[in-house]
């Protein structure tokens, strides 16, 4: 696994837990001190689970989209993250087998030195972020999701806004790397 000190990843155990609002947290307080800061959304469709991912759609295994926000009217994540604070926004639809190229592809268009905060629970699986943190809902966890805890530097209660502004308040960027 690749280690990317400059990229933040927020996971969660479930849906409408609160993983973007947290996100959105993360990029209104340093997109006021990071020139450049850039938010990603990936998602990974497995089959059988497309009712847990909205109106995503199936990307076939080996292949990938990766689309560029451009619009700040709306409700869709990559435009909440924009009117957040981030300089650009990206969501990332994977198939199976290739996130390392995807991710790869998205270095190219966002800097591979950018600060970049990204919504995932599939980045963990194949890059040493510079820091974790997963959102945990109350419901039970599908097993994935559990050895995604296992790994989480920080773990946050499900919708605790007054949790994820003492989270938010303690983390920092500095030297390429987020703690």
């Amino acid at each position: 696994m690749k280690s990317m000190t400059n990229l933040l990843v927020v996971g969660g155990t479930g849906r409408n837990i609160g993983k973007t609002t947290f996100v959105e947290m993360l990029l209104a307080r340093f997109s006021q001190h990071i020139n450049g800061l850039v938010a990603l959304k990936t998602s990974m469709l497995m089959p059988g689970e497309e009712y847990l991912h909205g109106n995503h759609k199936l990307i076939k295994p080996g292949e990938f989209e990766l689309f560029g926000e451009k619009d700040y009217n709306g409700t869709k994540d990559s435009q909440r993250y924009l009117k957040a604070g981030a300089s650009k926004s990206y969501f990332l639809s994977v198939g199976d087998g290739a996130v390392n190229r995807a991710m790869d592809y998205f270095w190219e268009k966002a800097g591979s030195t950018t600060p970049v905060i990204a919504e995932s629970n599939v980045l963990s699986n194949y890059f040493i972020p510079g820091l974790f943190i997963m959102v945990k809902g109350i419901q039970q966890a599908k097993p994935q999701a559990q050895r995604l805890l296992q790994k989480a530097d920080v773990i946050v209660p499900e919708m605790d806004i007054e949790y994820f502004r003492r989270v938010v308040d303690g983390i920092d960027f500095g030297s390429g790397t987020w703690v």
